[in-house]
């Protein structure tokens, strides 16, 4: 007897294909068009799709003796969004999906059947209404613009005032410190088969001790250590 693995069948596409979201997650899309055109529809374009960030998970673990558990998926979400320095949180007007996988059940199965199934969720209260607990840590920007000022030589020998704009098939900004979970819960539920259940409560952005701390230094585009940063 050996150990069995089964994957969800939906397969993963080809390395480096562009077809996925904000985070990575795969997402079915091909967003080749928003590199062609520098980018500034990048961030609509890599939305989350629940369905193809399944793709090829782990779904089912067989055990030698016969037993087997099962996994259930769902999609990241959030309805709080930590806003990067002056640090803030901040509340969407709905819960929105995010890329990535969290677990919504796990079943262990004895021979056929159910011996136990934990059932996970994910919510708070917010102002009297139920909402998802997850905070975003950030939100990305693949594109930023700006104007600096350079002093130009012969024949000129004036300053001149340019635009400047910078588009990326990644993120310019480090989204958060939280070890690369892009959304952390406050509040997590798992409850049993039998109906008891158990709150767990962590600590995230929305807890003051836990948020960002301010930069120790903001250059101005104006700033002589960014001008000579930006050299090539």
């Amino acid at each position: 007897h050996q150990y069995g693995f089964t994957y969800n069948t939906t397969p993963l596409p080809a390395y480096n294909s562009r077809m996925t979201d904000r985070w990575g997650f795969y997402n079915g899309h091909d967003y080749s068009s928003s590199v062609a055109n520098y980018g500034p529809t990048m961030y609509a374009a890599r939305y989350p799709d629940a369905d193809y960030m399944q793709a090829e998970i782990l779904t089912d673990i067989d055990y030698p003796t016969g037993g087997r558990t099962s996994f259930e998926y769902e999609p990241h979400t959030y309805y709080r969004i930590a806003k990067q320095y002056p640090f803030t949180v901040e509340t969407c007007p709905q819960d929105s999906l995010a890329g990535g996988l969290r677990i919504k059940s796990i079943t262990d199965i004895t021979g056929s059947t159910t011996a136990e199934k934990r059932t996970f969720t994910y919510t708070g209260t917010y102002a009297g209404s139920t909402h998802s607990s997850g905070v975003l840590s950030g939100r990305q920007r693949f594109y930023h613009h700006g104007k600096t000022t350079l002093y130009v030589g012969a024949p000129y020998y004036q300053n001149v005032e340019f635009t400047y704009y910078s588009y990326s098939e990644l993120p310019f900004n480090q989204l958060s410190e939280t070890d690369g979970n892009h959304v952390t819960y406050s509040y997590v539920t798992e409850t049993h088969q039998d109906g008891g259940s158990t709150l767990y409560h962590y600590s995230n952005h929305e807890d003051t001790f836990a948020s960002d701390t301010a930069p120790t230094t903001i250059l101005s585009p104006d700033d002589s250590n960014f001008k000579e940063a930006v050299k090539f």
